[in-house]
């Protein structure tokens, strides 16, 4: 072997064009590999960094054969005390919150967990402690965890920083502890806060929690979801009108982490799989022409004994040490490559922090190099093995230069096959982007501001519990505690709509693209078997101040908007359409009056005075929700944590007449100032990054398949460069000529095309999922595409063609 090697680099290094464009070429298609590998095993093999990952599980509810919802309360409960099979099981939410304390207030990612949450996920702070037992029931110390990016950026890492105060949106903590690097879940949290869920009073329709469970030793995925199932179909039987059709869904935390992003990236891993394998055929093309110029090399190495075998293995290992090199260096892209990637893929999307290189990655390397070496080396090396000494002895240069030529042909023909499947993929995905990009999403995005924030509600905790244990209403000094945030919000409000050149202000507690409104169950007044209540149907409610519909430009289709003289009067509710169609089909909902039972210890009638458009509230490719719209001062318990938006002239500052508004009211208040455009660009992330890298591996292997045609009809004039002589000495045009090389390149492009829609037909399907407004076998896609490739197939040979043609037939005719 060590001979074979040696051999093999005095060999490449007398040909070193060709082994720069081979590596370069194998460099590119490895790299691009090993970059997607990379995040793929960051993602999806690399186990999540918490004690015993394989045992943790994510618990949601669903309708059967519906999507996964979050978790009641109540139920929550349930399946805490009577699932066995759990060691631990813990609910918790998160959301950004104004956070004070620090060197500066800010507003960050904040988790709300239940008691035993830590116990759950195997957590050991870096400093201090997690909650104690005492702190995790209603009552106990107010104490809080932070993380370990937070405490060096809040508190300069310094080590008194346990006892130190922290202020959640208005309340005041304790720090108990500080967790490590890398513990960030839920993702993007920096603080943990308890949340005393043994006293939640929401019912059974109100999916507020997430949760989290960590399996018994030796516990099955089959038997805990077999239990969980028996658990839900008790709870069906016992609470009818909230857990009818619910059932338990239960997935593997690492792949409930990964849910968001997971198909895409094994869209990509084999997106990038066909680059490389059109490199690969590319790579053997040119190995198949310098076979050819190593006849006469060959057979004499053969006619002095040399075997089959033994020139296989020597022509093997010259490919294996290209591959190698290739590797290395598609390394080094890889490595900048990541860099962009982690730019481009969303954080929220990302179970971990950073794409670092392991082990797994470097074997993935070495192993794709070498089998890469195997793939394109194996069919020139047998095709050079398979040589007839007497003919390769006798062989002229030219003859030499012009073997394999079938098989050159073929590869092309499939290397252009191959960059139709990803030019269709990508022109699919790029066709199904647009189409998302103009989605009315019913409102009005351009040249409204968005601000985040939260005024402080100054309630002490301790002093709800009776109210709430006792089911009773708070007291009017509570309530008024409450209000006080409305107020403030409607003090900015009112003075935003002042500022100069702006057109509208108004607040909301959840942003469409955004924000994920709150939702429930309600009552039909005089319908007792109204669908609300008896088929465990809910609404979607977001509270909102006067004019936030006319300020996001949300059509009004029956009735009126909100008016400011609602205030003192907010027993209100507008609706939109889908909630009209469905609860009062063929009729008017103006004038009826609904209730949320999750509202308040006694929720109040609210009465319909108006239905709105329907608006896109997750994202522009589901469809709208049947939702509600109450005015801020009719739930004020839920209103402390809103967003502005502030609709304005074009030109005039917005985010700065917010921010001295903000800094007017309560300076210690951390704002986010976004606008609804970049919103609304964000929501399609995810589609835009997929069409992006698709776009960009086609192109690659676009231009990959040109060059192979180029070095085709190339090799071709110099085979035929004798016979184009005789032929234009017997007078044949250079017109001719020309056609008959294009026409040899036309060929070519046409069998790779047709064969790459056929291929390209049994595989879009698969990309079902990912199209919105498109359909896989889109007619326009692919014939625009075969045209375009056709075209660019006959460009590709054109250069050697036009050189053909002008040939001197005297000089063509002397050529060896």
């Amino acid at each position: 072997m060590s001979a074979d090697i040696r051999y093999a680099l005095r060999t490449l290094v007398r040909s070193p064009g060709f082994v720069i464009v081979t590596i370069l070429v194998l460099a590119l298609g490895i790299g691009a590999n090993t970059a997607i590998f990379d995040v793929v095993n960051a993602v999806l093999i690399r186990p999540l960094p918490y004690d015993h990952p394989e045992q943790l599980y994510s618990l949601a509810e669903a309708r059967y054969g519906g999507n996964s919802m979050q978790v009641a309360a109540p139920n929550f409960r349930d399946w805490r005390e009577r699932a066995g099979l759990f060691d631990s099981m813990a609910a918790y939410w998160s959301g950004p919150t104004s956070v004070a304390g620090g060197r500066e207030p800010e507003r960050i990612d904040t988790a709300v967990v239940s008691a035993g949450f830590f116990r759950v996920m195997g957590a050991h702070p870096l400093l201090g402690r997690v909650f104690r037992p005492e702190e995790e029931r209603a009552g106990g110390t107010p104490v809080a965890m932070i993380g370990e990016a937070f405490w060096r950026r809040g508190f300069g890492g310094e080590t008194d920083v346990l006892g130190k105060a922290l202020t959640v949106d208005g309340k005041n903590y304790t720090i108990a502890g500080v967790l490590p690097e890398g513990f960030d879940f839920p993702r993007l949290a920096e603080v943990w806060i308890p949340t005393y869920i043994d006293i939640d009073g929401t019912g059974r329709s109100a999916h507020n929690y997430r949760v989290v469970g960590r399996l018994r030793p030796g516990v099955s995925f089959t038997a805990a979801d077999a239990q969980m199932t028996a658990i839900m179909q008790t709870l069906e039987r016992q609470y009818p009108d909230s857990n009818k059709g619910l059932r338990t869904r239960i997935t593997p935390l690492q792949q409930q982490a990964a849910a968001g992003i997971r198909p895409t990236l094994i869209l990509l891993l084999a997106s990038v799989g066909f680059v490389l394998l059109i490199a690969c055929v590319n790579v053997a093309n040119l190995l198949l022409a310098r076979a050819a110029s190593r006849r006469r090399e060959i057979a004499v190495r053969m006619a002095l004994g040399a075997g089959p075998r033994r020139l296989l293995r020597q022509l093997l290992t010259e490919s294996v040490l290209l591959s190698l090199a290739g590797g290395l260096f598609g390394l080094l892209i890889a490595l900048w490559a990541n860099e962009s990637l982690s730019a481009l893929i969303p954080a929220k999307m990302m179970p971990v922090a950073g794409i670092p290189l392991d082990s797994r990655v470097l074997g993935f390397v070495l192993g794709l190099s070498v089998f890469t070496g195997i793939l394109f080396g194996l069919a020139p090396a047998l095709s050079a093995t398979h040589l007839d000494v007497n003919e390769g002895l006798k062989a002229s240069s030219r003859s030499v230069a012009g073997g394999g030529g079938r098989l050159r042909s073929g590869l092309i023909v499939f290397e252009i096959a191959l960059s139709f499947v990803l030019l269709a993929g990508a022109g699919l995905t790029t066709k199904s982007l647009l189409a998302l990009e103009n989605v009315d999403p019913g409102f009005r995005s351009q040249d409204v501001t968005v601000a985040e924030l939260s005024f402080p509600v100054t309630v002490n905790y301790d002093d709800l519990m009776p109210y709430v244990r006792a089911a009773k209403p708070l007291p009017p000094e509570i309530m008024d505690a409450f209000r006080k945030p409305v107020r403030q919000y409607q003090a900015l409000i009112d003075g935003m709509r002042s500022a100069p050149g702006v057109v509208d202000a108004a607040a909301t507690s959840a942003i469409p693209l955004l924000d994920f409104g709150r939702n429930g169950s309600f009552d039909i007044e005089g319908r007792p078997d109204a669908p609300g209540q008896k088929e465990g149907n809910w609404l979607e409610y977001t509270t909102v101040s006067d004019s936030y519909l006319q300020a996001l430009g949300i059509p009004l289709r029956q009735g009126r908007f909100f008016r400011p003289g609602d205030r003192t009067h907010p027993n209100l509710a507008i609706i939109n359409e889908s909630a009209a169609r469905k609860f009062w089909p063929g009729k008017s909902p103006i004038g009826a009056r609904i209730r949320f039972p999750s509202f308040e210890l006694q929720p109040p009638w609210l009465t319909v005075v108006g239905v709105v458009g329907d608006i896109r509230n997750y994202n522009l490719a589901s469809e709208p929700v049947m939702a509600a719209y109450v005015p801020m001062e009719e739930n004020p318990i839920v209103s402390s944590n809103m967003s502005v938006v502030v609709k304005a002239a074009r030109g005039v500052p917005a985010a700065a007449f917010l921010r001295r508004a903000i800094r007017a009211i309560n300076n210690q208040t951390p704002i986010k100032i976004t606008s609804m455009d970049a919103i609304e660009g964000e929501s399609v992330e995810t589609p835009r990054l997929r069409s992006l890298l698709i776009g960009t591996f086609a192109v690659f292997a676009l231009c990959l398949a040109a060059i192979g045609i180029y070095g085709v009809i190339s090799n071709t004039v110099s085979q035929r460069i004798q016979e184009i002589g005789v032929r234009m000495a017997l007078g044949a045009s250079s017109p001719a000529v020309l056609r008959l090389l294009l026409g040899q390149a036309g060929r070519l492009t046409l069998l790779g095309v047709v064969l790459g829609i056929a291929v390209s037909l049994a595989l879009v399907r698969l990309l079902r999922g990912f199209l919105f407004g498109v359909s896989p076998t889109d007619p326009a896609t692919f014939v625009t595409l075969a045209l375009a490739l056709g075209a660019i197939g006959v460009l590709a040979g054109l250069a050697p063609a036009w050189r053909a043609a002008r040939l001197d037939p005297v000089t063509a005719l002397r050529e060896d």
